[in-house]
């Protein structure tokens, strides 16, 4: 059951076996313990949030669907964005909002891309696909880059919950 699925597309939710317990993740969000309700059906205890995994034989779950507050959501699971295929040195710079007036400035830890602002803790982000990424905060969970004609990276595009596509510029400064 181990994984990333998208959750409204601007979500990830990582599903990992820590310690002989399986947990779940979803951006932005702590990470809490699965409960089995059944071979294939687990619970987060505590806030009504049921995961059902649809497998078929021994491979592995193809998807999940999530049972939240009345509403059933489907969840693929992500195929695997391999790092190294990405070249996180591309993404480094500093991104400025006019609709927001803020500036984010993307650098590189280790192999980790994190946004840094002067009223925020950094934010981590991962690759998911080209020029995509999620991030660890509830208020940055997705990154999108935009490129001209020449692949450059002009800006990027910040989406979390309802709100999507927030655009960022690239500035030379």
């Amino acid at each position: 059951y181990e994984g990333q699925s998208p959750h409204n597309n601007d979500m990830l939710v990582t599903v990992k076996l820590e310690n002989g317990k399986l947990t779940a993740q979803a951006t932005g969000q702590p990470q809490l313990p699965l409960k089995a309700s059944s071979d294939t059906a687990f619970v987060v205890e505590g806030f009504g949030i049921g995961l059902t995994f649809h497998k078929s034989g021994n491979t592995p779950a193809s998807h999940f669907t999530l049972h939240q507050g009345g509403q059933n959501i489907i969840a693929p699971r992500m195929k695997p964005f391999e790092l190294k295929s990405a070249d996180l040195n591309a993404f480094v710079g500093r991104y400025y909002s006019s609709e927001l007036q803020t500036s984010y400035t993307l650098s590189l830890k280790g192999d980790t891309l994190i946004a840094s602002h002067i009223r925020h803790e950094p934010v981590k982000f991962t690759p998911t696909a080209p020029d995509a990424f999620a991030g660890d905060a509830w208020f940055m969970s997705k990154l999108e880059f935009t490129r001209n004609e020449k692949r450059e990276i002009t800006g990027l595009k910040v989406s979390s919950g309802r709100v999507k596509n927030v655009r960022f510029d690239r500035r030379s400064e």
